[in-house]
């Protein structure tokens, strides 16, 4: 039940920056949304990090009586709201982003591959491929699936979807009846 100013402050100081973490990181690591304790586990996790790195302004604020810090603020509005926003927003950003790039990067002993799907996996960082496509119909196609081409595949948690950039159609055999342009390596 909220009761008072001060836990309506100490939510928004531990789970807002927390909460705008998981975005920066989801951003680097697709996976499933978080729901229920999950989510506030990870909100306070990184609300606690943010909190910490603030620790040298945000503790005395905190710990001032309501009239000393209204008369701050009122003082000083653009630094109250420029601390602010660098709390709120930019820090955790920051924080969430690091954090992602370290889970996708960094190989520790027991830590699970962060790629969410074999399809995944398979198009990343893929200089191309050739893709043998069925459509409703029964028309079978091939298509050339590179970044030259304008080729993308969605990732995790979107539907699995492809774009080749180039299609060449199949002859009775399945075997394409047009070359493929040469693919770069790079």
């Amino acid at each position: 039940m909220i009761d008072s100013v001060e836990v309506v402050v100490i939510t928004l100081v531990a789970l807002l920056p927390g909460f705008v973490s998981l975005i920066g990181f989801g951003g680097v690591v697709p996976r499933a949304n978080r729901e229920g304790s999950e989510l506030l586990l990870a909100c306070l996790g990184f609300g606690v990090i943010n909190a910490s790195l603030h620790v040298w302004w945000l503790a005395p604020a905190l710990l001032s009586d309501a009239e000393t810090l209204a008369d701050f603020v009122k003082a000083h509005p653009f630094l109250s709201a420029l601390a602010a926003v660098i709390y709120c927003l930019v820090t955790p950003v920051v924080i969430g982003y690091l954090a992602g790039l370290a889970r996708n990067y960094l190989r520790l002993p027991g830590m699970l591959d962060p790629t969410p799907t074999a399809w995944d996996r398979f198009f990343k960082d893929r200089p191309g491929c050739i893709v043998y496509e069925t459509f409703e119909n029964g028309q079978r196609v091939a298509g050339l699936y590179n970044t030259e081409t304008g080729g993308f595949a969605a990732a995790f948690p979107h539907p699995q979807t492809i774009y080749c950039g180039k299609m060449f159609p199949l002859d009775d055999k399945g075997r394409i009846t047009a070359p493929p342009p040469p693919t770069r390596r790079g």
